[in-house]
């Protein structure tokens, strides 16, 4: 597994840097968008899977428009010039009201409002999280997308060796048994490293704000790590998803769907404060 790990990872960090490299040759975020909304669809697929053995109705295709929805509400305000700044909750009040509306087929109460929670959550969970990759590219650049996903990730990394090797003490046992606060720890001091590491290709921030900000972030992406835990738990599954090595597209995004949109705040509070 873990030799999978390596060469999937190696291959997805390969095409993160294509991706970022050319969409830096954009005038706007359109090649980032477009992944991120593929990305957005296909953990719909996997979160349809996870709200069935939950006991709610979720239906795979729908799931995945429900996360479009949400996505495509946020990505439009920051790329459409003009666009009403309320289009994100258009995205996610549609998902919910259209949701409630095609499960209402089954003439169930209980299909209806497990459904309708299931699109909307998806919308949030699956739209409006990863579309702060988009907003991070218009507002911040390419090399600050690159840098608060490389924080989030090296945190990862730096949790699930450090925790393997030296954890001793269990983290929340009752819902990940295997992390420990060593391994936190390690992961957050990895994040913060490479935070200060990225500072030097960034005029607008100083290496010690980028450590802060690496560990802010790490901290955040281990809480989605959880939260996704937490999913897979009350669905009674191992893994999202059949990715070799990782599990699911969920178990890729877990960490990133939460660090994400911490990263984006704190680069707005070190930068417009």
């Amino acid at each position: 597994m873990l030799k999978h790990r390596l060469i999937l990872g190696a291959v997805l960090i390969a095409g993160l840097v294509g991706l970022v490299w050319f969409d830096s040759t954009l005038e706007t975020g359109w090649a980032v968008a477009l992944v991120g909304a593929l990305v957005a669809a296909a953990g719909g697929v996997e979160l349809a899977r996870l709200w069935r053995g939950m006991g709610h109705a979720g239906e795979s295709g729908w799931t995945a428009l429900c996360a479009l929805m949400g996505y495509t509400g946020v990505v439009a305000t920051a790329l459409w010039d003009g666009a009403p700044a309320d289009l994100a909750g258009v995205g996610v009040g549609a998902a919910l009201l259209a949701s409630a509306v095609w499960y209402a087929r089954g003439r169930s109460i209980e299909r209806l409002t497990g459904g309708a929670a299931g699109g909307c959550f998806a919308a949030v969970y699956l739209g409006v999280l990863p579309a702060s990759v988009v907003l991070l590219r218009e507002e911040f650049g390419v090399w600050a997308l690159l840098g608060v996903l490389a924080v989030i990730k090296s945190c990862d990394i730096g949790a699930y060796f450090v925790g393997m090797n030296l954890g001793k003490r269990k983290l929340i046992p009752w819902l990940s048994p295997g992390k420990t606060w060593e391994g936190l720890i390690g992961g957050m001091a990895t994040a913060a490293a490479v935070g200060a590491a990225f500072s030097t290709g960034a005029e607008w921030i100083g290496w010690l704000p980028a450590a802060g900000l690496g560990a802010v972030v790490g901290l955040a992406g281990q809480g989605g790590d959880l939260f996704e835990s937490a999913l897979k738990r009350a669905a009674g599954v191992k893994d999202s998803g059949r990715v070799p090595g990782f599990g699911g597209v969920l178990d890729l995004l877990d960490s990133p769907l939460v660090g994400l949109p911490v990263g984006l705040w704190v680069l707005r509070l070190l930068t417009y404060s």
